[in-house]
């Protein structure tokens, strides 16, 4: 179901994300998911599942996992995939209605 796959799919489908993502070297053109703040590089297939959400209402599910190298990647069901270590939060935006921003490294004063 669009937005709110059980566990279980959503795990099926971040796999299927990474993996054609790896091995074509570039990001699924039949897949919805918009990349924020990393790129094909930056992934790898040693990866493992941290967090599933489900969604409720207008918040969607998500699944968190963490790639061996550290990356950390939030999968925002249907919509985007956000690196929380660069996204100035790692959560989903609610209904989409906006998107990621970058974590501000150098705060002015």
């Amino acid at each position: 179901m669009m937005g709110f796959p059980e566990e279980v799919d959503a795990r099926q489908t971040v796999v299927r994300y990474i993996s054609k993502s790896v091995c074509q070297g570039k990001f699924p053109d039949d897949e919805m998911f918009q990349p924020y703040f990393f790129s094909i590089e930056d992934m790898d297939t040693k990866f493992k599942f941290e967090k599933y959400s489900p969604g409720f209402l207008k918040t969607p599910a998500s699944m968190k996992v963490k790639f061996e190298n550290g990356l950390p990647l939030l999968f925002c069901f249907n919509m985007m995939i956000i690196n929380c270590d660069k996204a100035a939060s790692c959560q989903c935006p609610y209904d989409f209605n906006r998107k990621p921003t970058i974590k501000n490294v150098n705060p002015q004063k």
